[in-house]
């Protein structure tokens, strides 16, 4: 992936999928078509087949370069193409090695002026695919979209504590939403009053139950242990300070820690999505 900087702030939004191998490829034929040109006579022409075959791919690398903001290679592929098409496709080994160094430079010269963010193809699939695993989620419950999206692309990108600021929302989203099945009453519904409503029903056991709830009993135990599994899995990052969820200031998430907190609210917002009557 490619991410442009600007004026030291890097913007999600500009980044690019940067297609590393097509340059390498690129830059060997760059080298291989220099050297043939080389080996002969600056005032000999190239041979037809050999310019043909030259002009489609600088053609090709010509649109790449344009597609991800390399304006001076990509000008100096179409100036070529142009140049051997107003010669009716005749062209001397100097010339179009002269051409070729100074596409090469020109390559090299755009390359140093950009930074290059690498991602591993775990990374790339999710930072490309991040609602891939929330499909039902989603259909279900379209107001975490963004949240989630943004919450796999922050990991993807190893920003942990952004990750965790969008799963809380999505997490505070799901207690609500829980909250109002269960029959929260408090007027500033979210995570606090959800896990105390749940905690109070599932103590009682079935019988203690409303009615409405009884044959629930099974989804709100389940409900149970999935907020068990993500406040263990937080524990001391982060505060519940009036009754909803927030990062503690200064708190670093390890990799495996973030993992473990999306996951968890993955499976507590996919049992809401499976189990959980419309209310």
């Amino acid at each position: 992936m490619r991410i442009r900087l600007i004026r030291g702030v890097v913007s999600l939004l500009d980044m690019l999928e940067f297609c590393a191998c097509l340059y390498v490829e690129m830059a060997t034929k760059l080298a291989a078509w220099e050297k043939t040109a080389g080996e002969s006579n600056a005032d000999v022409e190239v041979k037809p087949n050999f310019l043909a075959q030259i002009l489609t791919d600088i053609s090709t690398f010509g649109t790449l370069c344009s597609e991800q903001g390399f304006n001076s290679p990509a000008q100096q592929c179409y100036r070529i193409v142009e140049m051997a098409k107003k010669r009716e496709m005749r062209m001397t080994c100097g010339c179009l090695r002269e051409n070729l160094t100074a596409l090469r430079t020109r390559v090299d010269d755009d390359l140093k002026s950009e930074k290059f963010l690498h991602l591993s193809l775990r990374e790339s699939e999710l930072y490309k695919s991040p609602l891939k695993q929330w499909g039902a989620i989603i259909n279900r419950f379209g107001e975490v979209s963004k949240d989630a999206e943004e919450m796999n692309k922050c990991l993807a990108l190893c920003r942990y504590s952004a990750a965790m600021f969008h799963a809380l929302h999505v997490a505070e989203l799901g207690a609500v939403i829980l909250g109002d099945f269960i029959g929260v009453t408090d007027p500033k519904k979210g995570w606090g009053p959800t896990e105390r409503k749940l905690r109070e029903l599932i103590k009682d056991g079935r019988p203690g139950l409303p009615p409405k709830l009884r044959k629930k009993y099974e989804f709100l135990e389940q409900m149970h242990r999935e907020i068990d599994s993500m406040v263990l899995a937080w524990r001391h990052k982060v505060d519940h300070a009036a009754n909803h969820l927030a990062i503690v200031p200064n708190t670093d998430f390890a990799p495996d820690i973030a993992e473990h907190i999306i996951s968890s609210v993955r499976m507590f917002m996919l049992r809401l999505t499976e189990d959980m009557p419309n209310v």
